[in-house]
């Protein structure tokens, strides 16, 4: 909890990463504090809501990988119907079709 009671006073501490530690910043108390509080909380809110749009865009990634290896799936089978082979990955038509 970033707000912690030391005797009868309140005071806003900020968590911050230093490698593999976590260690609590001092931020301040009363109303400069509120408003650290209320910046660090509007900031947490738009890194949640933007991981959720990163999670919708992987769903959609994932969708669109499984279209596209069907395409080509489809593509390989009506070139290969079609007569042609791959020859260090180019597609040609075999000599004697």
């Amino acid at each position: 909890m970033p707000w912690e009671r030391r005797g009868c006073k309140r005071y806003y501490y900020r968590k911050v990463r230093l490698g593999d530690r976590v260690v609590s910043e001092y931020v301040g108390a009363g109303a400069d504090a509120s408003l650290a509080a209320s910046v660090d909380t509007l900031q947490r809110n738009r890194r949640r809501a933007a991981a959720g749009q990163w999670a919708a865009h992987r769903a959609l990634d994932a969708r669109l990988a499984a279209l596209c290896d069907l395409a080509d799936a489809l593509v390989w089978g009506a070139l290969l119907a079609a007569g042609f082979r791959t020859h260090k990955g180019q597609w040609r038509k075999k000599r004697h079709a």
